[in-house]
């Protein structure tokens, strides 16, 4: 007797499902992503001890309030009296390809004071990159709420935030920064501090990058 199915039908059972070529699966990262290291270096600028006490202060005193800018300080293109810190180079705790700078500053409302922060990086504490500016990151302003979601207290509430800078791989365990506060005539602005919230994103990837050519190793405009 026949077989009544058409050929058609008789092939599809007779072929074997197609499957995936089969292969090695991904290798999952090494670190886990929610596992990455992360800290924050703090300065505080109401203490003598809350900084490096090898920082250069030009045109600045320190106060409780925080430092200020001095009455006889050099002045600038607008007439604004000009003070600078500069600390000196600082070890991470461990390499890191990224870093966040927050800085907690008094400015008169509606004032023309300013504050720059500049950030550098080094593999071995001498020979360093060129100075990174950071400005105010405008999505932050006002984002950085009194707690978390969970409810817990967020140190960095009241801080601004200068957004988010990284290496890509890149690793670096040396840090050192340039603040330039700036008062306007009749303005007398106060640097509270600066917190530098650092992190080590590569997932176990990331390398020490090689000491820089041709690059500044004093404290300056490379």
């Amino acid at each position: 007797m026949a077989d009544s199915k058409p050929k058609a039908a008789l092939a599809a059972e007779e072929t074997p499902a197609a499957t995936a070529p089969s292969g090695p699966e991904p290798s999952p990262p090494a670190i886990d992503p929610e596992s990455q290291p992360r800290t924050t270096l703090i300065y505080d600028f109401s203490s003598p001890d809350g900084f490096p006490k090898a920082s250069r202060l030009k045109g600045l005193y320190m106060t409780d309030e925080g430092l200020k800018v001095s009455a006889d300080a050099e002045t600038n293109a607008h007439g604004h009296r000009v003070g600078i810190l500069e600390t000196p180079s600082q070890p991470l705790d461990f390499p890191s390809n990224a870093v966040t700078p927050l800085w907690k500053v008094d400015l008169p409302e509606g004032g023309a004071s300013q504050v720059h922060v500049e950030v550098a990086f080094s593999v071995n504490g001498t020979d360093w990159t060129k100075w990174y500016h950071f400005d105010a990151d405008a999505d932050s302003l006002g984002q950085i709420r009194p707690t978390y979601p969970d409810g817990r207290p967020n140190p960095n509430y009241g801080y601004v935030s200068g957004g988010l800078l990284v290496h890509g791989l890149t690793q670096y365990d040396h840090i050192r920064s340039r603040v330039v506060l700036e008062a306007a005539e009749g303005e007398d602005p106060a640097l509270h501090s600066i917190r530098y919230y650092y992190q080590d994103s590569t997932l176990g990837e990331g390398r020490l990058a090689s000491p820089p050519r041709g690059t500044d190793s004093s404290v300056g405009t490379p």
